[in-house]
């Protein structure tokens, strides 16, 4: 926890001596771990986790990949070798639904890096048809073109979608392979092909055949066009049981999970009504509505495994747990500039008065979680507020809000004495859950919007 009592003559020079330094810093200095020698240990201890605590394993692909992707980019081969592995983890722990995603984000990409002979690659291809031997086609994924070759590949560039109802038509030298639901397909030329049921339906004198556009030299007809697909169910109310991973939820991964022990931990549910016919979408909507009732006008969204969690604003309260009316609650005196994390920093601690402050996360998951045993600080408390989403992704708009999921409050508290004292986090605190849910108003702004 940093000290907040110098005085401003030191804290300047501290930062232009800081300065220099990262100047005279050597260029590797500035290279993402994800691509120096600590990679190689970061997996290897994923990998020795996943069988002692699947839960720190996750969490830990999750931030590899987190890191390979902000600083090298989603289609570096870096990154998406940090896919194959998350999609492994996910294989070998039974979540097969998880897994298939993102083997295939993996593998089209690595299409467009590796040689179709490359070991990773056929690796990855063989490992994604065993995982989906047996299993009925995902209807919502459409085949598409990694690998295309011969006089044809203007037609099938890498990319190209394919309706899995579609017949391709190939010419001599032609060759084809496309990622289906379950695994790899590789088609030769000449002929056409049923993509379905990979197989050849007929063969034809196809050698000159020319495209739509281009007739005049083959006396032989292109195929017929296939009919057309028998119209679709229309699509349930709502989609998959299982929430989506964070990999795949389309907003941030919550930063360290498990996350750090609070001070207290509350469950929610004694105020949540009915959830029939309700998605975990609506479930975040509401909780987000309550909390703007309560007056915490600025929160965040965060993935979490089995769900997603909301983070608030750091709040002073009196000593009894009571929110501080007015700017008093928030505007802290001191320091008002709001344009960057340092000077929101500043103006919470350093001018602020000595006295007690709350911070609430709650996380909304399926699957069970022990929290960490470490205490969490409050810079990165508020850095967490300004690093997530502002709303939950549609996904979650699929996934019904079912009695198995568990509505939990981790509720943070703090303490500042003032001068040279750190900020602390109580443990245990002063206020008990109940009297923070009730004097914050959460309790009862929970309650009216699961009615």
């Amino acid at each position: 926890m940093a000290s907040y009592g110098q005085s401003a003559v030191f804290r300047y020079a501290a930062l232009a001596l800081g300065a220099l330094a990262l100047f005279a810093l050597p260029a590797h200095a500035f290279q993402d771990p994800a691509e120096t020698e600590t990679a190689a240990p970061l997996i290897e201890q994923a990998r020795l986790l996943a069988t002692e605590d699947p839960d720190e394993a996750e969490a830990l692909y999750l931030h590899i990949l987190e890191l390979r992707e902000s600083s090298l980019g989603a289609d570096d081969h870096s990154t998406l070798m940090a896919l194959l592995e998350l999609a492994r983890f996910y294989r070998d722990s039974g979540y097969r639904s998880d897994a298939v995603p993102l083997y295939r984000r993996a593998i089209f990409g690595l299409s467009g890096i590796l040689d179709a002979d490359d070991e990773a690659m056929r690796g990855a291809e063989r490992e994604l048809t065993n995982l989906t031997i047996g299993a009925a086609p995902d209807p919502s994924y459409d085949p598409i073109v990694i690998r295309s070759a011969g006089p044809s590949a203007e037609h099938y560039p890498r990319g190209t979608q394919i309706d899995r109802d579609s017949t391709l038509t190939l010419r001599e030298g032609d060759s084809i392979t496309v990622l289906t639901a379950n695994g790899t397909r590789s088609f030769t030329g000449p002929g056409s092909f049923s993509l379905e049921e990979q197989e050849q339906t007929r063969t034809f004198a196809i050698r000159n055949f020319e495209w739509p556009g281009n007739e005049g030299s083959d006396d032989t007809p292109p195929p017929s066009p296939p009919p057309p697909p028998a119209p679709s169910p229309p699509p349930p109310l709502m989609g998959s049981l299982t929430p989506p991973s964070p990999a795949r939820s389309g907003i941030p991964v919550y930063p360290v999970w498990p996350p750090e022990s609070p001070t207290w931990q509350f469950s929610l549910d004694r105020y949540i009504g009915s959830r029939d016919g309700m998605s975990l979408g609506t479930a975040g909507s509401r909780l987000q509505a309550a909390f703007e009732s309560a007056g915490y006008l600025e929160h965040s969204y965060y993935a979490v495994p089995g769900g997603f969690a909301i983070v608030t604003r750091i709040e002073q309260m009196d000593s009894a747990g009571n929110r501080l009316r007015g700017s008093a609650r928030y505007e802290l005196p001191g320091q008002r500039a709001r344009d960057s994390l340092t000077n929101i920093l500043y103006s919470l601690f350093v001018n602020a008065p000595p006295g007690y402050y709350r911070y609430i996360v709650v996380v909304v998951s399926v699957r069970p979680f022990a929290t960490r045993n470490r205490l969490l600080d409050d810079d990165e408390a508020l850095r967490r507020l300004r690093s997530g989403a502002n709303r939950l992704s549609s996904v979650y708009r699929r996934v019904p809000f079912t009695d198995d999921y568990n509505v939990d409050a981790l509720i943070y508290e703090f303490r500042w004495d003032g001068g040279d004292s750190p900020v602390r986090m109580l443990e245990p605190g002063r206020v008990s859950p109940q009297d923070h849910l009730t004097r914050t108003g959460l309790a009862r702004a929970v309650r009216s919007r699961f009615r």
